[in-house]
């Protein structure tokens, strides 16, 4: 009877586990910020800290988008965003994004998934240059 009980459990894990993987590959294509979030979320309370970090930064290059600091597409790399923001701690975060997201690298210890906490937080548009004006 153990045994009966022991390969459910084991098969819902799979089960559980394939879904969640699921959701997240849906997520990732998603251009709605909202969505990659819950996606992290759920990725987070299920251990997979990479995907999390991937999805929330995803988020934030949409909200970036959004907020009329870059024009996003999925091709867009980390450099050329943050060359458009010119924001120091947007390029910090992103040499961590890389190193974990296409290097294989570990998360640095000093960085949270969650936004606000280290984690890839929106930042705004970038700042004006010398002859810039700001409409609006």
């Amino acid at each position: 009877m153990a045994a009966v009980a022991f390969v459910g459990v084991r098969t819902a894990r799979r089960r559980t586990t394939a879904e969640r993987a699921e959701r997240i590959a849906t997520a990732e294509v998603s251009r709605d910020p909202s969505t990659l979030e819950s996606a992290a979320v759920d990725a987070e309370e299920h251990g997979d800290l990479d995907a999390a970090l991937r999805l929330r930064f995803r988020a934030g290059l949409l909200r970036l988008d959004a907020a009329g600091a870059i024009r996003f597409r999925p091709s867009i790399t980390s450099g050329e965003v943050a060359r458009q923001v010119r924001d120091d701690d947007f390029r910090h975060l992103a040499v961590d994004f890389d190193e974990v997201a296409y290097g294989g690298g570990r998360r640095p210890t000093g960085i949270s998934t969650r936004p606000g906490n280290g984690g890839p937080a929106c930042v705004g548009p970038p700042p004006l240059g010398p002859h810039d004006e700001r409409i609006g």
